[in-house]
């Protein structure tokens, strides 16, 4: 295909729907016969960034055609996108140009920025002032045709023939350019984990119902989710959820996984899931946001200033096998017969009734963790869904009638008006404090409950707050677990008292 053509057929992508989109692309590959994977990954954007930068595209422009960086900076302000801008500057009418998808998706993929900048300038006055503006779009790496990934998966499905289900287990494997490469090679989809390369991790839904069989409780750890791949040689790699490679950043777990498992010995490729997470001198979990510098940290010196630790959940394939589809107490078990002696793997208990969970629950959060993640028996590792068959427990929420008893001003967007209210509840006739609540509210809410407290003062508004428990701290105040704004409450004139929120029962 030309690039005049594939030009016009983005120009008219631009005032279609996303269905129709999908349904025009589908139609034209349908017809081509050696094109496909070159106009599909330039719609999929699959591509590095070609090191030609907006500045010095519009620079070499100019100097092309003889006109002042001002007078473009003009066009560009009145049309609103370089690429529009330039599709205004003249041109050939009747497309004179020789240059195929393919050279470009060639170019983009494989070129320096300078050949990138030869076949740009060499194409430039041949062609038309439309396929110009898409040139520089997908140069820039910035078509707006309303084409990405997404579209390109649905476009994959409905030219081969893929389920939905289908193309989203596979994109949890596959690159987008695999996923195109293998579609137009063979028309079907291959995949299975593969050690060193990234998975899209499977995810729990929160759930309130009560359980009514035998499964498997784990501790809910407050971190960052780990992928953690060894190979026999001891190369190990983490993956974050988004997929990015975080091994630098946590090391000292890689180092601390291989040796504690006893990897070395055993000899064997292993992806194990899982979850890092800050914690104190003495062991116990810490506050997620000190995992600030594990995170953003440039240095050693600030990366490795929070001390963390790892716990494994899952096993994803082990003794060159995957382990993906096995049930999950099959995975659990070969955990269990490999490293049940291990610290590193999660905190974890069989139950078979609902005050069996609510006990360990219970257990979990006294031991400073955020809860647990209730997990079927047989059910299988589906990768990229978020499923039933891991559930986040949350119990019944506590709502709580308080009076505010203080303000902090807001920050950010918030700024000009109170961002977070300190709460009170009764105690017979005593105000007892009952911590603070800084989210659950609109833009709204937050001017009115601002404009309130100023004309009224403390203990003079009456807010409702929710939240998953009732935590106390170790000098005995109570509040709640992680506290949401619902309403105010005008039709109250006293606040709940505590005797009302049967602690203990």
């Amino acid at each position: 295909m030309k690039f005049e053509e594939f030009a016009e057929l983005n120009e008219e992508l631009q005032q279609l729907t996303p269905t129709q989109s999908v349904a025009k692309v589908s139609r034209i590959i349908a017809g081509m016969d050696d094109q496909e994977h070159s106009l599909l990954g330039l719609l999929a954007k699959d591509y590095p960034n070609s090191g030609v930068g907006e500045s010095g595209l519009a620079k070499r422009v100019c100097e092309l055609v003889g006109i002042g960086i001002e007078h473009l900076e003009f066009i560009v302000e009145e049309e609103g996108t370089l690429p529009d801008a330039l599709k205004q500057m003249g041109g050939p009418t009747e497309a004179t140009s020789e240059l195929e998808i393919a050279d470009v998706m060639d170019e983009l993929t494989m070129g320096t920025a300078e050949s990138i900048y030869d076949m740009y300038f060499t194409n430039y006055r041949t062609l038309t002032r439309t396929a110009r503006k898409w040139l520089t779009a997908f140069l820039l790496k910035k078509p707006r045709n309303g084409i990405g990934e997404s579209e390109v998966k649905k476009i994959l499905c409905k030219t081969y023939g893929y389920k939905a289900k289908e193309m989203k287990k596979a994109a949890s494997f596959l690159t987008i350019e695999e996923l195109i490469t293998q579609s137009v090679m063979n028309g079907r989809l291959h995949y299975a984990p593969t050690v060193g390369k990234f998975m899209t991790p499977m995810l729990a839904k929160t759930i309130k119902h009560r359980i009514t069989n035998k499964c498997i409780v784990d501790y809910k750890y407050d971190g960052i989710r780990a992928q953690v791949h060894v190979k026999k040689n001891g190369e190990v790699t983490i993956f974050n959820r988004r997929g990015d490679d975080v091994t630098h950043r946590y090391r000292d777990m890689a180092t601390l996984t291989y040796e504690e498992l006893d990897l070395a010995s055993m000899g064997t490729n292993v992806i194990l899931d899982g979850e890092i997470y800050p914690i104190n001198e003495d062991g116990t979990p810490a506050d997620f946001k000190l995992m600030g510098s594990r995170i953003h940290g440039k240095e050693d010196d600030v990366i490795y200033r929070q001390d963390v630790t790892v716990r494994f959940f899952d096993l994803l394939y082990w003794d060159n096998e995957s382990y993906f589809n096995k049930p999950y107490l099959e995975r659990f078990e070969t955990m269990q017969q490999a490293w049940g002696a291990s610290y590193l793997i999660a905190e974890n208990k069989m139950v078979t009734t609902q005050d069996e969970m609510l006990e360990y629950y219970q257990q979990a959060i006294d031991d400073g963790f955020e809860g647990v993640i209730v997990k079927s028996l047989d059910s299988h590792y589906d990768f990229g869904a978020r499923s039933y068959s891991w559930s986040k427990f949350k119990p019944p929420t506590v709502d709580v009638d308080c009076w505010v008893t203080g303000v902090t001003r807001g920050k950010g967007k918030r700024a000009g008006y109170y961002g977070s209210y300190d709460i009170a509840i009764l105690d017979g006739l005593d105000v007892i404090p009952f911590g603070s609540v800084g989210s659950g509210f609109s833009d709204s809410d937050l001017k009115f409950l601002t404009e309130m407290y100023d004309e009224k003062g403390p203990e003079q508004i009456i807010i409702e707050v929710k939240g998953d428990i009732i935590t106390q701290d170790e000098n005995g105040n109570y509040g709640l677990r992680f506290p949401r704004y619902v309403k105010y409450r005008d039709d109250k004139t006293e606040p709940t008292d505590i005797s009302e929120l049967n602690i203990g029962e």
